[in-house]
């Protein structure tokens, strides 16, 4: 999505093309949509929401078959060559520079592809489910996530996205804006 339309020269995986269509719904959201000209936080959040629903979309259109990165059937060659086979990963933002904590490491050097990691990663966690230690750093508190399932977790974003989300929404309203989107769906926080 260019802002003036779906640009599908480069790349024919379905996932981004799901991701792409999906930030001209984000961006119409009712409530002036996610700015793409925002801030780092804004956009960051914004790609966020166009992986989660590009891999919702997946999943209903290859059930079963669903992974947890964007752009892996994509032919994707980078300067210099990646390492990876896959433009981002939700699981693990990490293996492409992604950050998975506000503040921690990577989130200094990522631009807004790379903050989108942290939306990315607790989208992962609410779906699945896991035990581990705060941006995978053994000195950082354990966390433990019960998984809700894919239905359930776009219920929630989706609720996130399109009824609450502002213009300007930073993570900080996400998280506060998710927690009213889960209590609202009768999840306990």
């Amino acid at each position: 999505w260019d802002g003036e339309g779906l640009n599908q020269e480069s790349m024919a995986d379905f996932d981004v093309k799901a991701h792409e269509l999906t930030h001209g719904v984000i961006n119409n959201n009712g409530h002036g949509g996610l700015d793409p000209l925002g801030s780092d936080e804004t956009k960051g959040i914004n790609e966020s929401y166009s992986d989660i629903f590009a891999k919702a979309t997946e999943a209903l259109y290859k059930p079963g078959n669903t992974n947890w990165t964007i752009g892996e059937d994509t032919y994707f060659q980078s300067i210099p060559p990646s390492p990876v086979a896959f433009i981002r990963s939700m699981q693990f933002p990490k293996l492409t520079n992604g950050s998975t904590k506000y503040g921690g490491q990577n989130w200094a050097t990522n631009d807004y592809y790379g903050k989108a990691g942290i939306q990315n990663r607790w989208f992962y966690l609410l779906v699945n489910g896991e035990t581990g230690h705060i941006d995978e750093n053994p000195s950082e508190p354990i966390y433990e996530v019960p998984g809700i399932g894919l239905d359930n977790a776009v219920n929630i974003a989706y609720s996130t996205a399109m009824v609450l989300m502002t213009p300007r929404s930073e993570y900080k309203d996400a998280f506060i804006y998710s927690l009213d989107a889960v209590s609202s769906q009768g999840f306990p926080n």
